[in-house]
This record gives structure tokens, C-alpha cells and sequence, in this order.
């Protein structure tokens, strides 16, 4: 059903190849060196503890700081996409159109959020952009671009 989805993926920034996934950390460390973690990432992750909040945290923000893009429907038309501050925008916009181009189906609605990650995590969203999918696929790419890199458009 059209603007049902919430399903979970996860885009490389790089390549541009789709994942779906069933819960971003566990799956991210399942398959550990596709998304750029070590061994040592992995064992200073530790298990997932019960409250296990700043635990996805961090594995999330190593994971964005690798080049990928965080995606997940709310089953209810909206599509929220989540990426780190200070990669090629021009490659994160790429990704990011073609992604919402092969699921213009499945949201009506995108909301994508620059993270500034680091090391302890600092999840504080820098940019925003909220608008409907008909109107960020018919953005000029140099636009998102601009938008992606915090600059205003």
C-alpha cells in the first residue's frame, strides 16, 4: 500500500547500494566489515545491554561516519533519513534521490537529518529538511546538494 512502509535500509553514500534491514545496530554489526567496523569496533560495542539507548547510539554514529545513510519508513507515508555531517553532500544527494526514486511508492513524505557525529556521539541534527516526495524529486540535485551541506537554498 502506497506510503505504508516502515521498513528500515541503510545507503552508501559511496556506492549508492540498498540494504534493508530489520534494527539498524544489530544488523550493522552482523555484517561488521561491510559498514566499515572492525573487530576491535565491534568488541569496544560490546553486547547489547537492556537499555540499550547510547549503546545504539554510538554504533549508529560509526556506522554514518563510515558513509552510510540511515533510513526508516513510520508506516505511515514518512520517510526519515539520517547521515553524517561532513561526507561529499554531492554523493550523500546521489544516494539520496535514487534511494527515494526506487521507493516513490512506498512514502509520500521525506525528512532528512545532517548529524554531527563523533566520537563520543553528539546526535545534535544540523540540517533539516522536511518537504513532501514530490517536491524533493523534482529538486535541481545542486539544490539538495546546497541543503546537504547546510547551506540555505
Amino acid at each position: 500500500m502506497k506510503g505504508c512502509s516502515n521498513e528500515g535500509f541503510f545507503i552508501s553514500i559511496k556506492s549508492g547500494e540498498t540494504i534493508q534491514i530489520r534494527e539498524h545496530a544489530s544488523d550493522a554489526l552482523k555484517d561488521a566489515e561491510r559498514f566499515g567496523l572492525t573487530k576491535a569496533d565491534v568488541e569496544a560495542f560490546g553486547p547489547r545491554p537492556r537499555n540499550s539507548g547510547a549503546w545504539r547510539r554510538r554504533v549508529l554514529a560509526r556506522v554514518l561516519r563510515n558513509g552510510w545513510i540511515r533510513a526508516r519508513g513510520d508506516g505511515k507515508g514518512t520517510v526519515s533519513l539520517e547521515l553524517a555531517l561532513g561526507l561529499s553532500p554531492h554523493n550523500a544527494a546521489k544516494a539520496i534521490l535514487h534511494f527515494l526514486a526506487e521507493h516513490r511508492q512506498d512514502f509520500v513524505w521525506v525528512k532528512v537529518g545532517g548529524l554531527a557525529v563523533s566520537d563520543p556521539p553528539d546526535p545534535r541534527r544540523l540540517i533539516e529538511i522536511d518537504m513532501s516526495m514530490k517536491d524533493i524529486l523534482q529538486l535541481p540535485d545542486s539544490d539538495l546538494v546546497r541543503r546537504l551541506s547546510g547551506e540555505e537554498v
